[in-house]
């Protein structure tokens, strides 16, 4: 309604074809969203690109969401530019190799430097070889090698500049990963067997900082994937919600000193249990912590 005294009353227009919940919670979102919009103008701050990117609030069951996310819809092109499945493709990061189809030529690679362009320029024939090849789940050579043409690299900071769409990636495209893979990890062969050890009492029981004063914490993370998924660089959306289900119904199913509870990112909406993810307190309380898992890169 019209202002009264500077109070506004509030209401959804929506009716049919809405469940009950589904109406509650587009008016419980929709005030939280006219509260962050009012914060925005009284810190100064525009929120015309904010309100046209602004989607109305869904089931989880509601996927794929289109548009962008309120929390990234204000953030720089450059940045928006790579949300969702769309290939990246920004000039002004440089980034404009495609992600689907090679090029017909090789690029200019006198200016990277990574081991996957250091590949190439010694032996150019390798990507007239692969550059037409696909995996049986359809991950190409420009999937695998985007990350490395568009990111030069830098002298001092050697990257890989490769990256596997899939677990078949490895074979279909072995004459490029084996040397990058052999030069990035010391000499490690193609045939090479890779050790594991999972004894706890193989750990060595020394203190890393007897005295308490430089160490603040420490962490060890570990990667696994999962057989019958693409990996990051090439999964879509659906793939991505798929293998989350997986993996939480799995880690939700330990008991004991293993049991634990799922935090998905906020704002998220595929996990039941949080309809629309933790809160931003708990996230940057993770962050800080350094227990959010990080996005891919390729080193």
């Amino acid at each position: 309604s019209v202002s009264t005294d500077g109070r506004f009353d509030i209401s959804n227009a929506d009716r049919l074809g809405k469940s009950e919940t589904h109406l509650v919670n587009i008016f419980i979102r929709g005030v939280k969203t006219f509260i962050e919009w009012e914060q925005m103008l009284e810190s100064g701050k525009s929120i015309d690109d904010v309100i046209a990117n602004t989607k109305a609030w869904e089931p989880a069951g509601s996927y794929p969401p289109t548009g962008l996310a309120a929390t990234v819809v204000g953030l720089p092109e450059w940045i928006k530019a790579g949300c969702g499945d769309a290939e990246y493709i920004c000039a002004e990061k440089g980034a404009t190799f495609p992600g689907d189809v090679c090029p017909a030529s090789l690029p200019d690679l006198s200016g990277h430097n990574n081991f996957a362009t250091d590949v190439l320029k010694a032996d150019p024939s390798l990507y007239g070889k692969l550059k037409d090849r696909k995996t049986e789940k359809g991950v190409s050579l420009a999937k695998c090698l985007k990350t490395g043409i568009d990111n030069k690299g830098h002298p001092n900071i050697k990257t890989v500049g490769l990256v596997a769409g899939d677990e078949d990636s490895y074979e279909v495209f072995k004459d490029l990963f084996d040397p990058v893979i052999s030069a990035r990890h010391g000499g490690y062969a193609s045939d090479a067997s890779h050790p594991t050890d999972m004894n706890p009492s193989n750990l060595l029981q020394e203190k890393i900082d007897p005295t308490g004063k430089y160490t603040l914490t420490t962490r060890c993370r570990t990667g696994r994937s999962v057989r019958g998924f693409r990996l990051p660089p090439a999964c879509s959306f659906e793939e991505r919600r798929e293998l989350e289900r997986v993996i939480v119904k799995g880690l939700m199913s330990l008991t004991g000193d293993l049991e634990g509870e799922y935090f998905p990112l906020h704002g998220s909406r595929s996990f039941a249990g949080k309809p629309t993810g933790m809160t931003e307190e708990k996230e940057e309380q993770l962050r800080k912590a350094g227990n959010l898992f990080q996005e891919p890169d390729s080193t």
